[in-house]
């Protein structure tokens, strides 16, 4: 992929899921195109020591703290500019990818599970749906 693109991913969704946070075609270039951004929270520092090793962002949570908060704060401070990937399925952050999808320049995508994608765009209109199995799985 040679287009600019933010990442903002869940590790606790994406282990659940079985995406591949550390495919190297979908999502490592982000982590080192200087143009593009590509951050995970994660709750634990294992993966987070991986994944920094990789060149990508960690916001680390422990177990106990609010991801939403983290997440959203993550999703406030991005530009708009880039293609956005949001890899996080839940309606907590309808309000931040509203304020996202105001600035945004480019199309803003979030993880769907099921019926949500129906959900999203009533909820956010605008906003595109990914699912998890059109994402890399762990092998």
């Amino acid at each position: 992929m040679k287009e600019d693109i933010d990442i903002i991913a869940d590790a606790v969704t994406a282990s659940h899921l079985r995406i591949d946070l550390l495919e190297p075609r979908w999502f490592l270039p982000s982590a080192t195109n200087e143009n593009s951004s590509y951050t995970i929270v994660a709750p634990t520092e294992g993966f987070g020591y991986v994944a920094r090793n990789h060149g990508i962002n960690i916001s680390q949570v422990d177990f106990f703290a609010d991801r939403t908060t983290v997440l959203t704060t993550e999703i406030d401070s991005l530009s708009g500019k880039n293609l956005t990937l949001i890899l996080f399925p839940g309606r907590s952050q309808v309000p931040a990818i509203k304020r996202l999808l105001a600035r945004a320049e480019a199309p803003v995508i979030v993880l769907a599970d099921d019926d949500a994608a129906i959900d999203w765009e009533n909820q956010a209109p605008g906003v595109l749906t990914i699912f998890e199995d059109e994402l890399p799985k762990q092998r």
